[in-house]
């Protein structure tokens, strides 16, 4: 079995961004499945992400005339390569137009997994709702990865796939803090706080910032690490120049997705501010690593984060700032919500490989309506 995997994110050197598509392709291919990847050119994999599309646009309506020659390539390569393949499994929304013309004029089984995220560009937005819901139904298959993304893609199409996404429990997994910080440079005798994922309005962050700074006047030896990148940097660190914070906060851009896990394990607690989110790997690997977790109820909170596993906030700086000032000053608060973290992901129990294998069930499914006789199981 040859798919072509369509992607519009892909890691590229020591960003994460997009490393689910890698960890799938990885497991698609060890169960026996051909993958051509079908993916941005490194240098404007900024651009043309989920994110990055919302966010150029939002910063400047012009940006379509760079971001309309990015897609037209990403397009042309998604048909040269289907056309040689039996399955075209796309990935967001952008991925739907190359779906409906291998599946129209080359007549390729076609699959699309919504991710989330890309959803709130067309939440809503009068024309765009039709094109999105005419797309949706151009596919045979739509696929899901939560239980508020399925509820909303139901408005576009009544017959959705649920796949949630799968946590890399060998890589993510507790580790001793101490080491941690030696391994990555940190202070040993701090009070650190995480924040993982794009600096973006939707993502909380600057709800996180002024909630920082408002504590960090009561608890002295707190610092906040900030890893990830966008358009609120600027505005971060002028926040925390302003107060005199530059010595503590840690800034770290990039890392390499391993490195993710020990820096969830050389901090304190994982705060997850979420004011939009679909679904988020982080917030999974943070748990599957055991961190005492605060978060406002979005994403995978509810479905397989369980609610009384984490600290629960509401989406406002007082309501982050009480939280922080709990779990930092509580030992025993955070040894409970470390242990439940773990725990809970445990009982999730969903890998990789078992997301892969359902995923591979739904080609050959594909391959079975399009020809009964050729079609062969490739899950070992």
């Amino acid at each position: 079995m040859k798919t072509c995997l369509i992607t519009s994110s892909y890691p590229y050197r020591g960003n994460a961004r997009g490393v689910f598509i890698k960890t799938l392709e990885d497991n698609l291919k060890f169960l026996g499945v051909k993958i051509i990847l079908v993916k941005p050119d490194e240098k404007y994999s900024d651009i043309i992400n989920p994110d990055g599309i919302a966010l150029s646009l939002k910063r400047n309506p012009t940006a379509w005339f760079q971001l309309i020659p990015c897609i037209f390539r990403l397009y042309i390569k998604a048909i040269k390569e289907g056309k040689k393949c039996d399955i075209i499994h796309g990935n967001w929304i952008i991925s739907t137009i190359p779906c409906l013309i291998l599946k129209k004029f080359y007549k390729k089984p076609t699959i699309v997994t919504i991710r989330g995220g890309d959803i709130y560009f067309v939440k809503g937005k009068g024309i765009f709702f039709y094109i999105f819901k005419y797309l949706l139904n151009s596919v045979d298959i739509v696929v899901c990865v939560g239980d508020r993304l399925y509820e909303e893609l139901k408005k576009y199409r009544k017959d959705v796939e649920f796949i949630t996404n799968g946590v890399p429990l060998n890589d993510f997994i507790p580790r001793n803090k101490i080491k941690m910080r030696n391994k990555l440079g940190l202070p040993i005798k701090s009070k650190l706080i995480l924040y993982s994922g794009r600096l973006v309005e939707e993502k909380g962050v600057i709800n996180l910032l002024n909630a920082f700074v408002e504590i960090s006047k009561s608890i002295k030896d707190l610092k906040l690490v900030v890893n990830g990148e966008g358009d609120l940097i600027s505005q971060i660190k002028r926040v925390i120049s302003t107060n005199n914070l530059d010595d503590r906060f840690i800034y770290i851009p990039r890392l390499e997705h391993k490195k993710i896990s020990y820096l969830m394990n050389a901090c304190d607690v994982f705060v997850f501010p979420r004011i939009k989110e679909a679904g988020s790997n982080l917030l999974l690997e943070a748990a599957s690593c055991g961190m005492p977790i605060i978060a406002t109820d979005e994403g995978y909170i509810g479905e397989i984060i369980k609610k009384d596993n984490i600290l629960l906030i509401d989406k406002d700086v007082k309501s982050l700032k009480n939280a922080l000032l709990r779990v930092i000053q509580d030992k025993n608060l955070q040894k409970e919500l470390s242990i439940k973290s773990r725990k809970n992901i445990l009982e999730y129990s969903c890998s990789w490989r078992d997301n892969a294998q359902k995923y591979v069930k739904l080609y050959n499914k594909l391959l079975v309506l399009k020809d009964p006789m050729k079609v062969k199981s490739v899950i070992k």
